[in-house]
């Protein structure tokens, strides 16, 4: 008997994403200062958590397993990793999607232009790997909403198609504020105009095809180039003047005013140890005021004993939670400080190239759980405070077959400019050329993109008169 293709539907086993599992994403991803905001309101709201007053802490506190082993046996501590790669975490309930995107209370009343951003992008991606994408493109937008990454660096970080990040990264250009996310001042200035439906009129055909003389407000060039009256460049000239070139700094003032390092790598007796700076962050612990209920008490009704077990089993989750957030945080850190310990030994010059799927094979979580943990965060070390997506960077070929990372390449196309003869700079042609004699395989298009990701001007726009 003849076999067809059969169409009907095929059953499915997919994970539940519960709000517990919602929750303890949420809580892998908060930086320590939100996370201490975070808990508190856990305690105020959940009668069954009480905070440890008798514990002493150190600002550097070591990472320990949960002591409690009933309740290890009870609830299972939460594992995302079997969640983060399911669209259902972006396509749960509309009761359970308003409370994961809920923005937690902060000393300031408006969101944080990240907070704004990913609010905005959950209503825009269609699928679980544009949002993770689109979470890690969002976390490279620094204070002035500039994407301080290009796509081709993010897909290899990723192991994704470019055009996928591409893809991406257009739909945030498209939220608000206009101009977020432009990887450069020209296109910061397109976007804004593209906004305003202004494609192809004077001023977006000034900025996309004289930027050059715009910048030097060379406005007679700008006329003869577009074969423009001075009258309608000066109009044009006007409506650009009024664009905003750091459309995320309205947003970014709602920011914490200073950097609050969520780990610190310290190094001692020769080798390097990972701390969580985690000594304002409440330790939570099981009331035993109200587990006293549940251990007999038979005047008790049944409505107060299913109350008090519905918040028992949510004050152990989150307690779970926590501590793993705890543990794969450090877990991750101390796998950076392995791959990266040349870095951290002898400089910038011996950063190595490393994706997210090099830390999550080794500590054994999916990749998005290491963008996730690293979202948002910084750690203070020997060597200044990073943030940590600052420790991955694609990669380079070298003469000798091995790979350098783009960040050691940066910092040696950095000393070659600073070291240049400023009344006769160095092109990018130039560049590469050395770069190329030093064993980088470059190619002059890379040099200027890396020039560009750095702020550093053309080299006719370098020269000293």
């Amino acid at each position: 008997m003849r076999q067809g293709l059969h169409l009907g539907p095929r059953l499915q086993q997919k994970p539940i994403i519960t709000l517990k599992i919602q929750q303890a994403l949420k809580i892998l991803q908060l930086p320590t200062l939100e996370l201490q905001h975070e808990l508190r309101q856990y305690l105020e709201s959940n009668p069954l958590l009480e905070q440890e007053e008798d514990v002493e802490l150190t600002e550097q506190t070591a990472v320990e397993e949960p002591s409690n082993d009933k309740q290890e046996e009870e609830v299972e501590a939460p594992d995302w990793s079997d969640f983060l790669n399911d669209r259902d975490s972006w396509e749960s309930p509309r009761r359970e999607r308003e409370e994961l995107e809920r923005i937690e209370k902060t000393p300031v009343s408006t969101p944080t232009l990240h907070e704004s951003l990913l609010n905005q992008v959950r209503l825009v991606t269609v699928d679980a790997e544009e949002g993770r994408i689109a979470e890690f493109i969002i976390g490279s937008i620094d204070e002035n909403g500039r994407l301080t990454i290009e796509a081709e660096e993010l897909a290899e970080l990723l192991k994704l198609d470019a055009e996928k990040v591409k893809s991406v990264i257009g739909k945030i250009q498209n939220l608000e504020p206009p101009g977020v996310g432009a990887r450069n001042l020209q296109e910061c200035l397109m976007i804004q105009l593209r906004a305003r439906g202004g494609e192809g009129k004077l001023p977006y055909r000034i900025v996309a095809e004289t930027f050059d003389h715009l910048a030097k407000r060379r406005i007679n060039e700008i006329a003869r180039e577009l074969h423009v009256s001075l009258e309608n460049v000066q109009d044009a000239l006007d409506v650009i003047s009024h664009l905003d070139p750091h459309p995320g700094r309205d947003l970014a003032v709602a920011d914490s005013p200073y950097i609050y390092p969520d780990l610190i790598v310290e190094k001692v007796d020769g080798d390097y140890e990972v701390f969580l700076n985690d000594r304002n962050v409440p330790r939570l612990r099981i009331s035993s005021a109200y587990a006293d209920i549940l251990r007999g008490d038979k005047d008790r009704g049944d409505k107060t004993r299913t109350y008090v077990e519905r918040k028992l089993s949510s004050a152990r989750w989150v307690i779970l939670a926590v501590e793993r957030r705890r543990k794969t945080m450090v877990e991750v850190m101390k796998t950076i400080v392995d791959l990266q310990r040349d870095f951290f030994d002898k400089g910038i010059s011996h950063f190595k190239p490393m994706v997210l799927q090099d830390v999550a094979t080794i500590v054994g979580v999916h990749e998005a759980t290491v963008a996730r943990v690293t979202s948002h965060k910084y750690v203070q070390t020997p060597r200044g405070v990073f943030h940590l997506k600052y420790f991955f960077s694609s990669k380079i070929k070298t003469d000798a077959g091995s790979d350098a990372s783009s960040k050691a390449v940066k910092a040696r196309l950095q000393t070659l400019i600073d070291q240049e003869d400023k009344l006769h700079p160095l092109s990018d042609d130039k560049l590469g050329a050395i770069l190329n004699d030093e064993g980088f395989q470059i190619r002059r298009r890379t040099v200027a993109k890396y020039r560009d990701q750095m702020g550093v001007l053309n080299a006719r726009m370098r020269r000293r008169v």
